[in-house]
């Protein structure tokens, strides 16, 4: 690569050199080379290769040798240093950074030295735009953190410019009496920037003292939000349960608001068990209530489920259910959610069977750990078959658990089996469909280590075929593989499928431009040779469709299976070839 880049570098002109670099820039470890080529492409005509060197950075070095090195040390160091120095005095914010950013992160003093470089350049920047171009050339991002006298010199010199660098990079860990300085000049001239400081840098004890001393006023909820800390680190269990009993009712919003910050067990003493109490006592029933969702233990929640069932007390029980700590971010999502033991949910069913068919319902999903098989007979002996369902999806998706698992999928499996017909098929195909999307993650393992999902999945595959709505009901689907079985099912050579094939043709139709694995579309190119073959009409809507996927440009789509597809359809039904699709005839007997 090092020669390669070199002999590009020689030629000629700049589009020739911009040709050649782009194509070796598609091959691997050509950005570990931006030492060798980014000073010359700048040096050859910074204007015009500017693009290119920003989308090719890399901030990793090898040599010729494929070793790593320090580039900017040795033989490549002068040219890199030269190029910063001219980025830099040409403000070129964006490359700065980046070759700035390089140099720092291979000088061992990169935290001091860094300070001191921001508050040089700061202080000899004369405008306030300027001094913010300044500070952007010099933003590594989230490290190193600056240091707190430095961070008070930006301060003094320009704190409109400076405050948001300062929050920026304030250090991972740090003490709240290095920033003190700086949290008494900025308290009066700008608590906005002074509070956001403090909620970054307070420690538990300080921020403990801070808001215990506050006046007991309708309006210290406000106060004790500017002072909320911002680190994750404290435990706030017994700050909030000293705050509730000094400032009462006037805490709870400020409380409430941020009840997900209690974890369960914090504390030596179980101060999240004394708070949760508290708040019984009072009668702050929200508060409770949420931080029995949020902060309890899973034996203190189910101790106050079976509390409250035997006081009778359905009030209080309506308030308690839901999801406690979330978490969510870029594609993801992360919730917490208490789960009854399986007698803690018996006797609520024997005494509130509309609560746990609804609000308690997410509470009784089954898991690895806890199925539910004693819900799972009382729902059976009450005839409760929507709850019976929605324990058979979620126990039909794990392939093993504890023998809490293995007990309701007897349980289960063996209800299913004693139905009839139609019931199963019905009953079969509601459960199936309620297996949400990801649910399954190995199906081969599911099928031969779970008793309920073998009979629903493979054992009972032709008895579907009683029931179109059942079978639409297992192809909308979230499950991909709940779907997989719908096409099994329509692909069958039974002479019901065609119909109830042809009836779902909507859904099929689809399955030939969505994205799906070849194995999977193979299944639905089975479904919709069974409906293709039920009437010309079905059949001239799923040819247009089929020859639109010819042109699809997935490498993986099995585009011989679909050509073969296409003639089955054809040869079934002569009159929909075009004039280029009729046979042709060669010899002397065509005449």
């Amino acid at each position: 690569m090092e020669r390669e880049v070199r002999a590009a570098l020689a030629l000629g002109s700049d589009e020739a050199v911009r040709a050649e670099l782009e194509r070796l820039a598609a091959r691997p470890y050509f950005g570990n080379f931006t030492w060798l080529w980014a000073p010359a492409l700048a040096k050859r005509n910074r204007v015009v290769f500017r693009p290119f060197i920003l989308a090719a950075f890399d901030r990793e070095a090898l040599d010729g040798n494929g070793e790593s090195f320090d580039p900017w040390k040795g033989r490549a160091a002068g040219a890199l240093q030269a190029l910063l120095d001219e980025v830099d005095a040409a403000d070129d914010v964006e490359l700065t950074r980046r070759l700035y950013t390089w140099k720092l992160e291979h000088q061992p003093d990169r935290g001091p030295g860094w300070s001191e470089d921001v508050v040089r350049r700061f202080r000899a920047a004369a405008t306030a735009a300027a001094r913010h171009t300044a500070l952007a050339k010099v933003d590594p991002g989230a490290w190193p953190g600056i240091d707190p006298a430095a961070a008070v010199a930006l301060w003094r010199i320009d704190r409109a410019a400076a405050r948001r660098f300062i929050l920026a990079h304030l250090p991972w860990r740090t003490e709240r009496a290095a920033w003190q300085a700086l949290l008494d000049e900025s308290r009066g001239v700008d608590p906005e920037f002074h509070f956001e400081l403090y909620r970054k840098v307070v420690d538990e004890k300080s921020w403990r003292d801070d808001v215990l001393a506050l006046a007991r006023t309708p309006e210290v909820s406000a106060e004790l939000e500017r002072r909320h800390p911002a680190l994750w680190t404290l435990s706030p269990a017994g700050v909030f349960h000293a705050l509730l009993d000094k400032h009462g009712e006037a805490a709870v919003p400020y409380v409430r608001r941020h009840v997900g910050s209690v974890a369960p067990r914090q504390g030596l003493l179980g101060a999240e068990d004394k708070l949760i109490a508290l708040a019984a006592k009072r009668g702050w029933l929200e508060l409770w209530a949420a931080l029995l969702r949020t902060s309890a233990t899973h034996e203190r929640f189910n101790a106050e489920i079976r509390a409250l069932v035997r006081a009778g007390d359905r009030a209080r029980l309506v308030l308690i259910p839901g999801r406690g700590r979330e978490a969510h971010g870029p594609g993801w999502s992360v919730g917490r959610t208490q789960l009854l033991t399986d007698e803690a949910a018996c006797a609520l069913y024997a005494a509130f069977p509309a609560l746990v068919r609804g609000p308690y319902r997410l509470h009784v999903t089954p898991w690895w750990r806890e199925s539910f098989p004693g819900l799972a007979r009382a729902a059976i002996a009450a005839g409760d078959d929507d709850l019976v369902d929605y324990l058979a999806s979620r126990v039909a998706a794990n392939p093993q658990g504890g023998p809490s698992h293995a007990a309701a999928v007897d349980v289960l499996a063996v209800h299913y089996e004693r139905l009839a017909e139609a019931a199963f098929v019905t009953r079969a195909a509601r459960a199936l469909s309620r297996i949400p999307a990801f649910g399954i993650w190995h199906y081969p393992a599911l099928v031969e280590k779970n008793r309920l999902a073998r009979l629903l999945f493979e054992h009972s595959t032709a008895r579907y075929l009683a029931d179109g709505a059942a079978v639409r009901d297992l192809l909308e689907s979230s499950q991909i593989h709940v779907q997989l079985l719908g096409f099994r099912i329509l692909g069958q050579d039974d002479p019901r499928a065609a119909p109830i094939a042809a009836a779902h043709v909507d859904l099929l139709a689809a399955t030939l431009l969505r994205r799906m694995r070849p194995g999977s579309r193979r299944l639905a190119f089975a479904a919709l040779r069974s409906a293709a073959r039920h009437d010309e009409a079905t059949a001239r809507a799923l040819l247009g469709r089929m020859r639109d996927a010819l042109a699809l440009p997935d490498r993986r789509y099995p585009v011989e299976d679909l050509v073969g597809l296409i003639g089955g359809v054809l040869q079934r039904w002569p009159g929909l070839r075009a004039p280029r699709e009729q046979p042709v005839i060669y010899g002397e007997g065509a005449a």
